[in-house]
């Protein structure tokens, strides 16, 4: 009868680490990996959040800081002295966000096609686009984001150049 019990205990155990090694393969296989990828053509410059893991990353909070100005938006951060129109941009709202594996948000994009079409000449279309390229260096992005387990992933930041 002691027999038995021990051969039962030792089958428990070995089941129980077996459950919890499964379990961490499955995070695992869940995770998120969030870059920042920047576009710095002549004619075209943006700035992408992409999920570059095997996961769904679920994106509580999202600041842009340049100096002492901190924003939920990146265009906020630059001041072209121009009115025209971005050809796209995002603005974090407070709520979370779901970004799929090999998925991106294009966090701000601006063209020279897109100036053009506003009016701009060509060469103050360059200029705009020169002067963005050059603001943007030294914005610092810091994306808060969890899993789609909930499980909290360490914050990622990355300083533009």
């Amino acid at each position: 009868m002691y027999l038995a019990f021990r051969n039962e205990k030792r089958n428990q155990e070995r089941f129980d680490d077996q459950l919890k090694q499964s379990q961490e393969v499955a995070c695992a296989n869940l995770k998120p990996l969030l870059t920042i990828h920047t576009q710095t053509y002549v004619d075209s410059k943006g700035v992408s959040l992409i999920n570059g893991g095997i996961g769904t990353a679920v994106i509580t909070d999202i600041k842009f800081e340049k100096g002492k100005s901190t924003t939920n938006s990146l265009v906020d951060l630059f001041d072209l002295d121009n009115d025209f129109n971005w050809d796209t941009y995002w603005r974090f709202s407070g709520n979370n966000y779901y970004l799929r594996a090999g998925d991106k948000y294009q966090l701000v994009k601006l063209t020279i096609r897109n100036l053009i079409d506003q009016g701009w000449s060509n060469n103050e279309s360059k200029e705009i686009l020169l002067r963005w390229q050059d603001q943007k260096t030294g914005v610092r992005i810091c994306v808060k984001y969890s899993d789609i387990l909930g499980n909290t992933m360490e914050t990622y930041c990355q300083t533009l150049k």
